[in-house]
């Protein structure tokens, strides 16, 4: 059986060859031990080389990778972008036994709705809740063989549309000797604030330097790390108050995991302000680190997250609700030594059920399902 999967990301090109990120690749592979090909589709920008994690070649005689390429220019030299590659998606669509697709995205819209139209059966791996009010979103989904949902409020979403609902087994840089069983807590300052994610505005990062900012004003002794890329990082290097010079540390990509790590291990709160998500990987890596999570319940972080359990809520754009539940946890070493240790016994949970099976074992349960009952 051939299987087309689509991905949501972007491709990174080096020296000819695609790169995609290492979970994604590690995926990809364990794929190719179930079915006789895999072809891996995603997009491409060719007028820049973005800076990204992407450091997996994929380079496997039973998986072809397919770079369909896009436009930085302007909204409708990309559009036409992706009307000039719909013959060759056609093409790979026709050519598959049935399709994996990674929403939300454009390009897995698109072949999605190309999907349909030959009636070739496809399953849906969605990551996040983006446009998931759409007609469109909910005629793709409807038509879906499957859908694996990334934590169970989407998942409960999903349900009106499609009947066979399971939560995805995560993609994790993580295992059980990474989870520390114990931390020791600071209980003065300076303190170490994280935060870890892309760095654009639907991630809550202008609300997080608000929030630095009235810190700043309380006398508060901290230094907030910030790791990442993303549009909005020229502009807030630049732009940012300058009496936060010596409090905001803006650190770029990190793709060392060893480096990675070893921030989580030195910081004291971990912040994750975003408007939107479906269940984002950093969430379970502050959990392993028993890093004190401040977080927004958006997508599907309320499935996890408990407020006052495992973490502290705070609401989607609210700067001052952010410094003051920084402040509060800070403030009271009982309250981050519980939510720690109890998001710690969580992601221990979450790691046991990834060693009991992998995400592409699950694709290739469903698909071998509908093989049979075809």
């Amino acid at each position: 059986m051939q299987l087309l999967c689509i991905g949501n990301g972007i491709f990174t090109k080096k020296s000819g060859k695609l790169l995609t990120h290492r979970l994604t690749g590690n995926f990809l592979i364990e794929l190719t031990d179930y079915f006789e090909k895999v072809t891996f589709v995603q997009a491409a920008y060719n007028t820049s080389c973005l800076k990204t994690l992407n450091n997996f070649e994929l380079n496997n005689e039973k998986l072809e990778a397919l770079a369909f390429e896009l436009s930085e220019k302007n909204s409708l030299a990309k559009c036409f972008s992706y009307l000039k590659s719909i013959p060759a998606i056609l093409h790979q669509v026709r050519k598959a036994d049935f399709l994996y697709i990674f929403l939300p995205g454009n390009l897995s819209m698109l072949i999605s709705i190309c999907s349909i139209i030959l009636k070739k059966p496809y399953g849906i791996y969605l990551r996040g809740e983006h446009g998931f009010n759409r007609k469109l979103m909910s005629l793709i989904l409807s038509r879906s063989n499957f859908v694996h949902a990334n934590g169970q409020i989407l998942a409960d979403k999903v349900s009106r549309f499609c009947k066979n609902v399971d939560l995805t087994i995560p993609m994790l840089d993580l295992t059980d000797s990474d989870c520390l069983t114990h931390r020791n807590f600071k209980n003065q300052p300076p303190w170490n604030i994280l935060y870890v994610g892309r760095i654009e505005t639907r991630k809550g990062i202008h609300e997080l330097i608000e929030a630095a900012r009235i810190l700043k004003e309380q006398a508060i002794d901290f230094e907030l790390n910030i790791v990442g890329e993303g549009p909005e990082l020229e502009k807030l290097m630049t732009e940012s108050p300058a009496e936060l010079g010596q409090h905001v540390r803006y650190l770029g990509l990190i793709s060392d995991r060893d480096k990675l790590f070893s921030l989580y291990m030195n910081a004291d709160l971990f912040v994750f302000p975003s408007h939107e998500e479906g269940f984002p990987r950093v969430l379970y890596e502050a959990m392993a680190f028993q890093v004190p999570i401040i977080t927004t319940f958006v997508g599907s972080i309320g499935s996890v997250m408990q407020h006052e359990d495992n973490c502290l809520r705070v609401d989607v754009g609210d700067s001052k609700m952010i410094a003051l539940t920084i402040e509060r946890a800070l403030n009271n070493i009982q309250l981050r030594q519980k939510i720690a240790g109890n998001a710690g016994n969580v992601v221990r949970q979450i790691l046991k059920r990834k060693n009991e099976s992998s995400h592409a074992k699950q694709v290739h349960q469903k698909v071998s399902k509908y093989e049979n009952t075809k």
